[in-house]
């Protein structure tokens, strides 16, 4: 009896001792799941501020190649305007067309959208050149009037 009575307390004391050891390596482990768990997180939040930034430098791109290609058919679109003038005016609207006029190129384009206009509305005629302008200009829209009046005064 007094075997049985030792066996069984050993028996006891092994099961408590190997139930203590699990709980330990449990816990040991349960900061090593919180460890990870903070790491995937810290990682899904980097990876989604990534590509935020990413998405954010595409639409930058974007915008600036819609501006660009904006300001290159503006451009062209002044150009074809202007082909018009140069054969009075010049090429870089330095010449004084048919030796009367005033040199064009560097006024403000407020100046020469107005006169622009008056022309086309027949209420400007300098040294008798108000028909010749105003067969020129007529068939411009304002919008053309603009953009047009605009590259005259970006010539220098």
């Amino acid at each position: 009896m007094t075997k049985i009575l030792f066996i069984s307390t050993v028996s006891v004391i092994v099961l408590l001792s190997g139930c203590g050891e699990s709980q330990k390596e449990t816990k040991t482990n349960e900061p090593k799941k919180e460890t990870t768990q903070l790491n995937q997180t810290k990682a899904q939040t980097n990876n989604q501020q990534t590509n935020e930034a990413k998405k954010e430098s595409a639409q930058t791109a974007k915008q600036e190649v819609k501006k660009e290609t904006k300001q290159s058919n503006k451009n062209a679109e002044a150009k074809r305007l202007y082909s018009k003038c140069a054969s009075c005016h010049g090429v870089d609207g330095k010449t004084k067309a048919m030796g009367k006029s005033a040199i064009i190129a560097g006024q403000s384009s407020q100046d020469l959208q107005k006169k622009l206009k008056e022309y086309k509305e027949g209420k400007r005629d300098v040294s008798g050149m108000g028909s010749v302008m105003k067969n020129q200009v007529a068939p411009l829209s304002d919008k053309e009037l603009k953009i047009l009046a605009d590259y005259i005064s970006s010539l220098k």
